[in-house]
């Protein structure tokens, strides 16, 4: 009998131990916010999502250090594609119960995440997706680099006004981000008085270009406004150089991406890029300063666009919890019209969900890209 009490007695107590051990481990996780990250991490982009990837990361452990492990990324790769993207969408929100969601770079990819979001009243914020057609899309959604709309039209100003370029040739790739940079670019540089008097596009994944560059060299344009992904306009440049060609090109920030310039060597010489201002040694711009700094002893890297870009990403979400707490409606909100936010990138201002930034013009020499004034 009191053997029986005894094994009863240490069975409680055994329960009891592990109703306290489970309890612990569900206060342990509560209050934990999850962020779903959305990236082509294989594929033609990819290269695009590993520095933003690395930006993200790096901001999370920061913000863990200081507020006790309360933040955590999900990643999915969405291969740049919608359906695979819209799965792994389903899965960071019914699963992994995430209420905010950083992605895509891809424009395609973007907007077809975007009823989901609103579905589920979560909140999207994009690190690159550039089409125009997601300007103002939804008061869940805000982007954190300028839209592609901004590079084409700086674009167009340039060479006629700048360069009094008024004959040019338009080559763009067949997706949402090409078909963007076309209209503005066709838009604008037609209102300074600019013929386009060649128009070619190409799809994602083409290498070879000769065709098209053998027909182009025929209508003679004075200047290319080159509209694409990194490797197609790498090996675009390439072949244009091959034809024996010096004519001027200007092109968009992806020429700027190491696929493109180790594609096209030294091809890409003199290929000039409107970017966003972006200048880490820059006093001015205390926390873009700061931030090169710290990712250069941390990190032991030097500080790219896409690294801050993806830091600022994270750390817009998390100014917006901290201010509103859990709640993707409230935060997103605020994000969408932030003014003045001193970031990793610089100084950022939002309204309806975009960001603007001053623009600066790029020329590369040496497989390098350097800002045109310090020629």
């Amino acid at each position: 009998m009191r053997k029986n009490i005894f094994l009863s007695v240490l069975l409680l107590l055994s329960m009891s131990t592990c109703i306290i051990f489970f309890s612990g481990c569900g206060k342990k996780d509560e209050g934990k916010i999850k962020i779903g990250v959305v990236l082509p991490m294989t594929g033609d982009l990819a290269s695009f999502s590993e520095p933003l990837k690395t930006g993200m990361e790096f901001a999370i452990r920061e913000l863990n250090n200081k507020n006790n492990n309360k933040m955590e990324l999900v990643f999915v790769d969405s291969k740049a594609d919608p359906t695979t993207a819209i799965n792994g969408l389903q899965k960071l929100l019914n699963v992994d119960k995430v209420n905010y969601v950083i992605g895509d770079v891809s424009s395609p990819v973007t907007l077809a995440l975007v009823p989901i979001i609103e579905k589920n009243k979560a909140f999207l914020l994009s690190p690159g997706a550039s089409s125009p057609k997601l300007d103002n899309i939804s008061s869940l959604f805000a982007r954190n680099y300028p839209s592609s709309v901004i590079e084409s039209y700086e674009s167009a100003k340039y060479l006629a006004n700048k360069q009094n370029i008024l004959k040019t040739a338009l080559i763009y790739v067949n997706s949402e981000y090409g078909l963007g940079l076309r209209d503005v670019f066709t838009r604008t540089y037609k209102e300074l008085g600019g013929e386009i008097i060649f128009t070619e596009t190409f799809d994602i994944g083409r290498t070879n270009f000769r065709n098209i560059i053998i027909k182009m060299k025929e209508a003679n344009p004075e200047a290319i406004y080159l509209g694409g992904n990194q490797k197609e306009m790498g090996s675009f440049m390439r072949q244009l150089r091959e034809s024996g060609s010096r004519v001027l090109v200007i092109s968009n920030i992806s020429f700027l991406e190491a696929d493109c310039l180790n594609i096209a060597k030294n091809a890409a010489d003199g290929v000039i890029v409107p970017v966003a201002y972006y200048n880490p040694i820059d006093t001015i711009y205390k926390s873009a300063f700061n931030f090169a700094k710290l990712v250069k002893e941390k990190l032991n890297k030097e500080v790219t666009v896409p690294i801050a870009v993806g830091y600022d990403a994270i750390m817009l979400i998390a100014k917006g919890i901290e201010k509103f707490g859990d709640n993707p409606e409230k935060v997103a909100s605020y994000i969408r019209n932030l003014k003045n936010y001193d970031g990793a990138l610089g100084l950022l201002n939002f309204t309806d969900g975009d960001v603007r930034m001053p623009v600066e013009f790029k020329i590369v020499k040496n497989g390098k890209s350097i800002r045109i004034s310090d020629k």
